[in-house]
């Protein structure tokens, strides 16, 4: 049974973005290559920016971080090819995974990322999606591969827009109210969610085979100890599976949340790590988090023991 339309194409585009993105923008930031060590990217950023501010965290929340994670924040360098106000780094396991520049000049930098692959929430995406262009926020994202997946693109270093640390709670927020309908809770991920996406008519795959199944994607609810994408999708109006996107690395620390949350997995196999007689469970063949309702619960337990 095929868990989420769309899922097989997600190894595609994984192994597309890796064989692109690495030089992406090599013109705009020479010597800048994603996935390079921390002390290579920095030397390649220090050549035009000789001050940055350096924060290392020993208890990292990046989904790509697994055992340390650091930022880098560079301001005012007048000499660096790519022109910008501020731009932050996210190093995860010694690797650079995320970079964001803040206010530069789209139109200067579109000619050098050549043509766009398509536009997603209003933002033109580049190689396989790790290269963002924000015309409207003046903004540049560049992603390594793994942060393709989780969506880190609409993410935003906390260094740039300062906010509270999310919870590291795993329990179902009451945002994901299983008992309300899609006419109530849209609205309420409309205005509680960074950016929202509604996919209406999609083809019906839950296993309730509903006559309609409506997606709202939600980006950069707190959650899990990380702004996340969640993927929330309803069947004749009631949301029934709630899917949350997380990186592979960070497995193991949401498998302790997670235990520490529900207690021990009822099941645990290769691909699933079931917890809360079945409310969640954390996914291992791909790296997510499935939250199912009352309905779904009977109907995914064949799978999760199948799988």
């Amino acid at each position: 049974m095929n868990l989420r339309y769309g899922n097989y194409l997600a190894g595609l585009a994984t192994l597309l973005a890796s064989l692109a993105c690495h030089a992406a923008p090599a013109d705009l930031l020479p010597g800048v290559v994603m996935e390079q060590s921390t002390s290579d990217a920095l030397e390649a950023m220090n050549a035009w920016c000789p001050d940055s501010t350096i924060e290392e965290f020993k208890k990292p929340s990046f989904p790509l971080a697994g055992e340390n994670e650091r930022w880098a924040i560079f301001e005012g360098c007048e000499d660096a090819p790519l022109q910008f106000e501020t731009l932050a780094m996210v190093f995860a396991d010694g690797s650079l995974a995320h970079l964001e520049a803040r206010g530069i000049d789209p139109a200067a930098v579109s000619p050098a990322l050549g043509e766009a692959d398509g536009v997603y929430l209003g933002i033109e995406n580049r190689f396989s999606g790790t290269v963002w262009l924000d015309g409207s926020g003046n903004r540049l994202v560049w992603l390594a591969p793994d942060a393709v997946h989780p969506n880190l693109f609409a993410w935003s270093s906390p260094q740039l827009d300062p906010r509270p640390p999310a919870p590291r709670s795993t329990l179902v927020p009451s945002l994901l109210n299983f008992a309300a309908n899609l006419e109530t809770l849209r609205p309420i991920f409309e205005s509680t969610c960074g950016k929202v996406s509604v996919l209406e008519n999609e083809r019906v795959w839950l296993p309730s085979q509903p006559d309609q199944q409506v997606q709202i994607d939600c980006f950069g609810l707190p959650y899990a100890g990380f702004e996340r994408k969640i993927e929330a999708v309803f069947g004749d109006g009631k949301l029934q599976v709630i899917w949350v996107l997380t990186g592979k690395a960070e497995e193991a620390r949401l498998r302790r949340q997670l235990e520490e949350d529900w207690g021990a997995p009822s099941l645990v196999n290769d691909t699933w790590e079931v917890f809360g007689q079945g409310r969640i469970s954390l996914r291992k063949d791909k790296p997510e988090l499935l939250i199912l309702s009352d309905e779904m619960i009977p109907l995914y337990s064949a799978q999760f023991e199948e799988d």
